[in-house]
């Protein structure tokens, strides 16, 4: 198959399944030129999905290694949709999964959209793997134990209107005292299981103006799986 209908095939394959299960981790290493050892940010996260509408998303997140660990959940059971975060402590409930996805999608490496964007295509919108452009076989490679394909592709730039560009610019200025820096992307490279149709890696570098970042998302996922009560439940503290 060429890389757009892999692509299509991995959309249908999400958006027709009965049941989803995962874990993994966004690894991210922050890289700056005079420092020898680069800062290594772990978030690991799980999501649990029973079509047509009960939902499960958490990941984990610390500034430092000897930090407790810090939880946000995402949970939904038919129009009911609640959230918890120990940041802000207390439970939302957010009108939609679309908007409580979108509040834990920057802070979680983009894992709390990526595959729920798959899982629930009606719910949930924003930019879907499917809209890569530039598409690129990389070949294929073996990961924990299967064949991969890999591709690589980029979205498209989305246009920005420059007074709302300059408005956020002054709220980052206001809120940490100086300019956010721009960054350039590398191309997604996406790792898909070949006898699956299942994403298991994503990875991305972004060029910033005093550091480089590496991003890693790594998913051991499943289909058709049965879930119990307890991987579906809210679980806050």
């Amino acid at each position: 198959m060429y890389p757009q209908q892999i692509l299509e095939a991995v959309s249908q394959v999400y958006a027709a399944c009965a049941t989803y299960l995962d874990s993994g981790q966004v690894t991210t290493r922050f890289i700056y030129p005079d420092d020898c050892s680069p800062r290594i940010s772990v978030r690991p996260f799980t999501t649990a999905f029973h079509r047509p509408d009960r939902f499960r998303f958490e990941f984990r997140s610390r500034f430092k290694a000897k930090d407790p660990w810090q939880r946000y959940i995402v949970w939904a059971d038919g129009e009911l949709v609640r959230t918890w975060w120990d940041i802000k402590r207390g439970v939302q409930e957010p009108a939609s999964v679309a908007l409580a996805l979108a509040g834990a999608t920057g802070v979680s490496g983009g894992s709390a959209h990526t595959i729920p964007d798959l899982l629930m295509p009606d719910r949930v919108g924003g930019r879907r793997l499917t809209e890569l452009a530039e598409l690129m076989s990389l070949g294929d490679e073996t990961l924990g134990g299967g064949d991969c394909c890999r591709l690589s592709g980029r979205f498209p730039p989305i246009p920005i209107d420059p007074a709302e560009e300059e408005k956020r610019i002054q709220e980052t200025i206001a809120l940490v005292g100086r300019r956010p820096e721009r960054a350039e992307h590398s191309p997604l490279r996406l790792w898909i299981d070949r006898s699956t149709l299942l994403i298991r890696r994503i990875e991305e570098t972004k060029q910033f103006e005093t550091f480089r970042s590496e991003e890693t998302t790594d998913y051991e996922p499943a289909v058709g799986v049965s879930l119990s009560d307890a991987e579906l439940q809210f679980g806050a503290p």
